[in-house]
């Protein structure tokens, strides 16, 4: 019994000096266990930052017209300056004046109005042909250069209204002038006749009230029109006066149906006249056309419809886009024309250059004219990009460098780095969307911005945008225009950037380093332990990154990363969260 009482205590004294060994290493763990800030790995992180650039506005044409001076002279009556819009009121407005000499002189003047004439009459003749291949296209056509052969043709509702009697199919043949007719068959147009003695009680403008055949009730109308002269009746024997009522369709009344017309007495029906009347028309009603159609072995096919019979649209809504042969062999033939003309323009230029020793020299044909007595002008409307100040200028001097100047046509010309470029694009990267937006000049209206052209240059990129004037105030030539890239961004593996430990840069691509917490089972228990893994950076935003790791992690939902890291940590250090 003694010997079981001494191993008893012994073996009570062993189990105390264990449990206070392990309160002792318990303690000494809390105080010597870092405690580290936990951040959770975030997943569908949804980030919008802004970049900003500016354009310019200027001209849709870019060619730079250069008149050079081809031998010694002087310039005066200088009557335009640089930076100046040169607003054409008249044709032929005086820009300078250019010195003469023996070899220019007025002997030439007869042979300069032929020239000039000619010059004049084919212009005229050319703006006519724009004009046709303008209203033929359903689109503003300015110069030969705004015209392939392999365009289409698009057809524009004329008014609002009802489709009716649709003539066209898509991919079928247009074998007819009229594609369908277009009515607004809200009013009625109403012939009446009323007699010598009923003539003095109507009058335009009085209202009206309607019947119609089959349908009850009176309705208002309009006199809108009345002959005061009478004319002979049906019977050859009376006479009547003829006249016109507007009436709102009260319903599906249609052209041919029967109508009494009795005068309005305060809203009620008063005398009805003695002969009645029928419904001719709708009051607006029209027809669409096709420009061109099928005839022969020349074809032209509707490549695309936008409306069905009955449907209401607006005036300017796109009906149909028409394609074909026909139209190819049209274009190509006003293409040709429209060169030939070109050229002869050219050529006459010359010609009047040559008449007075050849004074100036252009590096590009162009409405630049000179007469012989050295007045020189242009008959484009022109934004002034330099004229001579001096008095005296060399051969080979430039006189004068303008743009042609379309103010109907301005575009906002911007220069954007290779860093905002790819923010255009999205980066790059899936779940990144970007927009380029603008505002009118009042600031009231955010516009999207839509590219034109674009040049790659050695660190930059040079973007033509179409401007879009809306509002009251408008942005005219050399005025400047904030743009805004907006850059929205769904992300994944999200971490502050203070949890990262870069590999050179935290930037798109780069390398890195972070603190994953890992549970591990010791004899005191589950702890933590913090694990450095390797990623790669695949966002870098002002405050966070989005970041993949270069191995596959466990339940990457619960990933716990350690935040504000300092040189103390160490992989496979035992942490605590705060």
């Amino acid at each position: 019994m003694k010997v079981f009482i001494r191993f008893f205590k012994i073996f009570f004294s062993f189990i105390c000096t264990i449990v206070v060994i392990g309160f002792i290493m318990i303690t000494i763990q809390n105080y010597t266990v870092k405690e580290v800030e936990l951040v959770a790995l975030k997943n569908n992180h949804y980030v919008k930052e802004s970049y900003y650039f500016k354009g310019t506005v200027t001209t849709r044409d870019q060619d730079i017209v250069e008149i050079k001076a081809a031998r010694d002279m002087t310039i005066s009556d200088i009557n335009i300056k640089t930076g100046q819009i040169l607003d054409l009121n008249s044709e032929n407005k005086k820009l300078f004046t250019l010195s003469t000499d023996d070899d220019y002189s007025s002997n030439n003047s007869e042979m300069l109005g032929e020239y000039t004439d000619k010059i004049n009459e084919i212009r005229e003749a050319m703006d006519t042909e724009l004009s046709n291949i303008s209203k033929m296209l359903g689109r503003q056509v300015n110069s030969i250069n705004d015209l392939s052969p392999d365009e289409e043709i698009k057809i524009y509702a004329p008014s609002n209204g009802k489709i009716t009697g649709l003539n066209i199919g898509r991919d079928n043949k247009v074998n007819g002038e009229i594609i369908a007719n277009i009515i607004d068959d809200s009013v009625l147009n109403i012939p009446f006749t009323v007699t010598s003695s009923e003539y003095t009680s109507v009058s335009v403008g009085q209202e009206i009230l309607v019947t119609y055949t089959g349908y009850e009730g009176y309705y208002k109308g309009k006199v809108v029109s009345i002959n005061p002269n009478a004319v002979p009746g049906k019977d050859k024997v009376s006479y009547v006066h003829t006249g016109l009522i507007e009436a709102k369709n009260p319903g599906l009344i249609s052209p041919g149906v029967v109508a009494g017309i009795h005068l309005n007495n305060d809203g009620q029906a008063g005398a009805t006249l003695s002969n009645s009347a029928v419904v001719e028309s709708y009051a607006d009603q029209g027809q669409i056309k096709a420009p061109i159609y099928s005839m022969g072995d020349k074809e032209v096919y509707a490549v695309k419809l936008d409306v069905i019979e009955g449907q209401l649209v607006k005036k300017g809504q796109q009906i149909a886009v028409l394609g074909g042969s026909a139209i190819e062999e049209r274009l190509k033939s006003d293409i040709k024309s429209l060169k030939s003309k070109s050229d002869s323009i050219s050529k006459l230029q010359k010609d009047i250059q040559n008449l007075y020793g050849d004074m100036i020299k252009s590096n590009r044909d162009n409405k630049f004219n000179i007469d012989e007595n050295g007045i020189c002008s242009t008959s484009e409307k022109i934004y002034v990009d330099y004229v001579a100040g001096g008095s005296a200028v060399r051969k080979n001097d430039v006189i004068l460098r303008y743009r042609l100047c379309d103010e109907e046509n301005l575009v906002i010309k911007a220069t954007v780095d290779e860093a905002n470029y790819t923010r255009m694009l999205g980066s790059g990267r899936m779940g990144t969307q970007s927009m380029v937006t603008y505002k009118d000049k009042e600031g009231a209206s955010v516009i999207q911005a839509r590219v034109l052209d674009e040049k790659k240059f050695d660190k930059y990129y040079e973007l033509i945008y179409k401007l879009e004037n809306r509002g009251y105030y408008k942005y005219g030539i050399n005025e400047s225009v904030n743009f805004e890239i907006s850059v929205e961004t769904t992300l994944f593996n999200v971490v502050p950037k203070t949890a990262i430990i870069p590999v050179g840069e935290i930037d798109y691509g780069t390398t890195c380093y972070v603190y994953v917490v890992e549970p591990e089972e010791t004899m005191f228990g589950t702890v933590d332990v913090i694990r450095q893994k390797s990623a790669v950076i695949h966002y870098s935003g002002h405050q966070v990154a989005s970041i993949w790791f270069m191995e596959n992690l466990a339940e990457p939902d619960k990933v716990r990363v350690v935040n504000n890291i300092n040189t103390v940590l160490r992989d496979g250090m035992r942490v605590k969260a705060k």
